[in-house]
């Protein structure tokens, strides 16, 4: 068994290792719309290191509360967030016909990203804390309307692609805990019934499905973000072009710096890049699942969920950004964990990593 010290290591080097790649990644996808619009080279590379530094201090303030009191207090979260959620809808700012962000002067919160913090803690809550019957179609019900209440309002901004992610992350925790198997069929067909109407009813997802299915006949059209980012793919080939000599980055390439940050990387890197990349990945979710294993032998119930919870999101989350960029899934805006730029969401990801960090294996009395 893995000393827990060392496991902790492993885990916290492994996504500084990402911030930092992260950083570099960012600077060298961003420095000409930096310099265009802000007249700035560094000026994402500025902000995405201030977020950072955030992040390790928010972390540092959560490091410091009992991991039972965070349990507990994430139903009273939840009513905030939900809250947070409808101001959003209200009052946020809109971008690119979407409104996700709440504008707090000195930046812009996204009330979804602390939903999924938020999940983090809620899932151990109802299923170890609480100790919901997972088994009994009612509690099993009870639990899904409660947590797929926020994931209605994220629809509505409209953020399909988080709430699919995070119906995913509770889909796969449920099952994990040992729901009944019968049950996840119904699931299922509701889920592809309510995804098949939000496309449907959407013209811009109708045609991102469309383009996805076949990218190179829409390619200066809804087609043209996968054509350009399978551009770079293939200009990358094995070693890359080299740090800082992507093309796409002209201004072929939307959100280059954000959402397919994974093409610039591939462009530069090659499939040598991404190779480790992915390994690196890879190496951190088997730690994060390995740790709620051993919190599952050790009968520490809340954390062991809370860590396959983690697990799960991460997964999901890496999974379709990677899927997207790659041309595999259809286009949607998720950004790819630690590497991205976005303030919101750096800080909630290092404050998931600062969660499993706290689990212990040593059996605690709740």
């Amino acid at each position: 068994m893995m000393e827990q010290n060392r496991l902790d290591t492993f885990i916290f080097y492994i996504t500084l290792f990402l911030a930092v790649f992260g950083l570099i990644a960012i600077y060298s996808a961003s420095i000409t719309i930096s310099e265009k619009y802000y007249n700035n080279s560094f000026y994402f590379l500025q902000r995405q290191f201030i977020y950072l530094i955030l992040a390790f201090a928010l972390g540092y303030l959560i490091y410091q509360v009992n991991l039972l009191t965070l349990v507990k207090a994430s139903l009273l979260m939840y009513l905030f967030i939900n809250l947070l959620l409808v101001l959003t809808l209200l009052f946020g700012v809109s971008v690119n016909g979407s409104r996700r962000w709440i504008n707090l002067i000195f930046f812009k919160l996204q009330a979804s990203e602390l939903l999924k913090l938020n999940f983090i803690l809620l899932l151990p809550y109802f299923i170890s804390l609480k100790k919901i019957n997972l088994d009994s179609i009612k509690s099993f019900t009870g639990i899904l309307l409660i947590l797929f209440i926020p994931c209605f309002f994220v629809m509505l901004e409209p953020d399909l692609g988080t709430c699919v992610v995070l119906s995913l992350t509770i889909f796969s925790v449920l099952f994990l805990s040992g729901s009944k198997k019968s049950y996840f069929v119904i699931l299922i067909c509701l889920a592809i019934l309510v995804l098949s109407l939000a496309i449907l009813y959407s013209p811009y997802r109708l045609q991102r499905i469309i383009a996805f299915l076949d990218p190179w006949k829409n390619q200066f059209s809804s087609g043209y973000q996968l054509t350009q980012a399978l551009i770079a793919y293939g200009r990358g080939d094995f070693l890359g072009l080299g740090l800082g000599a992507s093309v796409q980055k002209l201004f072929f390439l939307p959100e280059a710096h954000t959402d397919f940050i994974l093409a610039i990387i591939a462009e530069e890197q090659g499939f040598f890049g991404l190779s480790l990349l992915f390994l690196v990945y890879i190496a951190l979710l088997g730690l994060i699942f390995y740790k709620g294993y051993i919190a599952s032998i050790c009968e520490n119930h809340i954390e062991s969920i809370l860590c396959y919870t983690a697990g799960c999101y991460f997964f999901w989350q890496i999974a379709i950004s990677i899927g997207v960029n790659l041309g595999l899934l259809p286009t949607k805006g998720l950004t790819l964990p630690f590497v991205s730029y976005g303030g919101s969401s750096l800080l909630v990801n290092y404050c998931i990593i600062i969660l499993v960090l706290k689990v212990g294996f040593r059996k605690e009395e709740y």
